[in-house]
C-alpha cells in the first residue's frame, strides 16, 4: 500500500476531514492515508477516531526552523513533508498532499508514471512574487517559477536516500540561506533541476485557470491557496467565480 501523507494541526481539522473524505471517496484503493499531527490529546484521539492513520510530532533534526519576511513565524508543519521518505521506509514511493486540498481522482496514474529517476515528480511552482530562496541579509532572491511547487509531491525513495536530498535541506536551513516560501524554497534550491515535472493541470489550484481551462478528469487534485476553504474571505474583491465554484465543490467533502 503506498502512502498519501498530509500534515496538521487543529487549525486544519475542516481541511483534513474534507481531504481524508475526498481520499476514501476517489483513491483508497491501492493506498493508505496518514497525517502527521500535532495538538491536543482531545484532538489526536478525534483524527484517529476518523480511521486516520497517525504520526503524532515527528522528531525533526534542527534546533530552529528557518523563517522569512513573508513567514515571519516558525511552522514546523510547513517543513514535516521532507520526513515522509525516511518515514516509510517499506514503500518505494509515497506522496504528499497539503491540507488545504482535495483528492479528485485515483492517484494511481500518476504513481505508475514514477518520477523518471528523479527523487520527486510535481508541478510547477506559480509563486505570485517567484522568490523562493536567498542569502539572508541581502534584498537579491532566486526567481525560480520553474522550481517544484510544494503542495503535491510523489517522492521516490530511493532516489531521495542516494541524492541525500534530507540531509543537505538540513544543511541549508542552517547556512545563511533564507527560504522566502520556507519548505518549498528550500527544496528548490537543494534539488535544483534534479525533479520530474508533471503537466500544470495535474495539480489545481482554486481560483487559477486549471480548474476552467482543463477537463476534470485531467485534474487530480485540487488545492486551495490564499484562504482556506473553511474560513471567510480575507478580502472579497478578490473573490472570482473560479474561487466560489471550487469553495461549492469543498463544501461536498467537508
Amino acid at each position: 500500500m503506498t502512502p498519501i501523507v498530509t500534515v496538521s494541526d487543529e487549525n486544519y481539522l475542516p481541511g483534513l476531514t474534507a481531504l481524508h473524505n475526498s481520499f476514501l471517496r476517489n483513491s483508497a484503493d491501492g493506498f493508505e492515508f496518514w497525517a502527521i499531527i500535532r495538538g491536543s490529546d482531545d484532538f489526536i484521539a478525534h483524527v484517529e477516531s476518523l480511521g486516520i492513520n497517525t504520526i503524532v510530532e515527528p522528531h525533526f533534526p534542527i534546533d530552529r526552523y528557518p523563517t522569512s519576511k513573508r513567514y515571519p513565524e516558525e511552522l514546523p508543519l510547513f517543513y514535516w513533508r521532507l520526513l515522509v521518505p525516511g518515514l516509510f521506509l517499506e514503500s518505494d514511493y509515497s506522496f504528499f498532499i497539503d491540507c488545504d486540498s482535495l483528492i479528485l481522482q485515483s492517484l494511481k496514474p500518476l504513481l505508475d508514471g514514477g518520477t523518471h529517476g528523479h527523487p520527486i515528480a510535481a508541478t510547477r511552482s506559480n509563486s505570485s512574487l517567484g522568490q523562493e530562496y536567498g542569502i539572508r541579509g541581502s534584498d537579491e532572491c532566486k526567481t525560480s517559477r520553474f522550481g517544484p511547487m510544494s503542495s503535491l509531491y510523489l517522492f521516490n525513495r530511493e532516489q531521495w536516500m542516494q541524492k541525500r536530498v534530507f540531509e543537505r535541506c538540513i544543511e541549508a536551513m542552517k547556512s545563511d540561506m533564507v527560504f522566502h516560501t520556507v519548505a518549498q524554497g528550500l527544496l528548490q534550491y537543494v534539488i535544483g533541476s534534479n525533479w520530474y515535472e508533471w503537466p500544470w493541470q495535474v495539480q489545481a489550484h482554486a481560483g487559477h485557470d486549471t480548474m476552467q481551462k482543463y477537463p476534470k478528469e485531467q485534474i487530480y487534485t485540487l488545492h486551495f491557496m490564499g484562504t482556506n476553504p473553511w474560513c471567510e474571505f480575507s478580502n472579497p474583491a478578490f473573490v472570482t467565480e473560479g474561487k466560489l465554484k471550487a469553495r461549492e465543490l469543498w463544501n461536498t467533502y467537508a
